[in-house]
């Protein structure tokens, strides 16, 4: 009788624990879909800005797909942008990010920065949205007199502080190839970088407008590495560059430059 029981007892576990299995592995076997950035910024002039998604966070199973579209905010369809939509695709296995265009149109208006949203929606063959589904495109305008800023924003800078200000920055990791990291706007002030995985923060960086304090434009930031690196901030309305680096295995020291550019307003 005892024996009975235990091989009962044994059998119900085995069963439970090939449940468990699929069930746990089912939960988002196919990943999560999300902009590589809340935020985007486009010179009027620049023709066409690249929006990029990212596939992560699964096991990249399987076939998937999901829609993506523009919508008005500020910043007018037809007028100041092309309204765009349609669908991007991963095969099984595939986890590179795919991007798609949205064309910037000039005008002689002279608008001030305006916006509008993109949109993920709609995720196939078991994938889910992650964050962020939405991003915030901002279009600076080229017709407001001599001075305009030039920054695009790039896999590899971010354009902050009303698109003016260029950041971008390289790293050289010991016994490793470097390169130049990459970019991911957060907010029209703040963004980070990443070096090697896209879910790994490395620097996070925000220029933020001081000019009724001190006459100035501030840099700050913050780095997770000990890794070498050298950040390089452009103001390209006004002119004038800072650079900042970070020596090999060295903890990142904080930045809290507030007499970064002198070239208000």
């Amino acid at each position: 009788m005892r024996q009975h029981h235990c091989v009962t007892v044994l059998l119900g576990l085995l069963l439970a624990g090939l449940a468990w299995g699929p069930t746990a592995h089912a939960q988002d076997p196919a990943g999560m879909l999300f902009f590589s950035s809340a935020a985007y910024t486009a010179n009027e002039t620049g023709g066409a800005i690249t929006i990029t998604v990212f596939r992560s966070n699964g096991d990249d199973d399987g076939n998937i797909s999901v829609g993506y579209a523009t919508a008005g905010g500020s910043a007018t369809p037809g007028s100041d942008f092309q309204n765009t939509s349609g669908t991007l695709q991963w095969p099984d296995g595939d986890d590179n990010p795919r991007s798609f265009q949205v064309q910037i149109l000039d005008d002689s208006v002279m608008e001030g920065s305006e916006t509008f949203a993109v949109t993920l929606f709609n995720p196939t063959g078991g994938a889910s949205l992650g964050s962020p589904a939405t991003a915030t495109v901002t279009i600076s305008d080229d017709d407001s007199g001599p001075g305009g800023g030039t920054c695009t924003a790039t896999a590899n800078a971010m354009c902050l502080n009303g698109g003016r200000f260029r950041v971008s920055g390289t790293f050289n990791p010991p016994g490793m190839i470097g390169g130049d990291a990459r970019a991911v706007q957060l907010t029209g002030d703040t963004g980070y970088f990443w070096f090697f995985n896209a879910e790994n923060v490395e620097l996070v960086v925000k220029v933020i407008d001081g000019c009724a304090v001190n006459g100035r434009y501030w840099v700050f930031a913050g780095g997770l590495t000990n890794v070498e690196f050298e950040l390089t901030v452009e103001d390209t309305e006004r002119g004038g560059t800072r650079t900042y680096t970070n020596p090999q295995r060295t903890a990142f020291l904080p930045i809290q430059d507030t007499r970064a550019f002198l070239t208000c307003p």
